[in-house]
């Protein structure tokens, strides 16, 4: 048995990346059509069509064995993808910043009502059960 899995160790290795690689790539994909989702409304149709185009074509090499063929799939869509995500992430933070600075002179109210700065310190001395008091050195 061990000879076996001596013997076979390389083609495991084999399959193992494989199905990493497999396992990535539906990931990606799931990312991909939640993204599609959730970002709707900013993304253009001729772009929505090249990302469908790309997660189609991701998941037809899947279903086959050719790892090179998957990995050039998963970097397509991901150059894709990252770009989409890439305007997403800068509109949201131009829309933060824009709310934010309406509301930048409420920013000393709220520091002052922080729940942070209604800390007390307090001083305790710890009493064990059998009547001894333990003094902090």
């Amino acid at each position: 048995m061990l000879a076996d899995a001596e013997e076979h160790a390389a083609e495991d290795a084999k399959l193992r990346g494989l199905i990493d690689k497999r396992n990535q790539g539906e990931q990606l994909i799931h990312a991909t059509e939640k993204s599609l989702v959730d970002l709707a409304d900013q993304i253009e149709a001729e772009e929505k069509a090249e990302i469908d185009a790309k997660v189609a074509d991701l998941r037809g090499v899947l279903a086959g064995e050719d790892e090179a063929a998957i990995d050039e799939k998963l970097a397509a869509l991901s150059e894709v993808t990252g770009k989409l995500a890439e305007r997403a992430y800068a509109q949201q933070n131009e829309a933060a910043a824009a709310a934010q600075g309406g509301t930048a002179g409420d920013a000393d109210a709220q520091a002052s009502n922080d729940p942070a700065d209604d800390a007390v310190d307090a001083e305790f001395e710890e009493v064990k059960e059998d009547g001894e008091d333990k003094k902090a050195s």
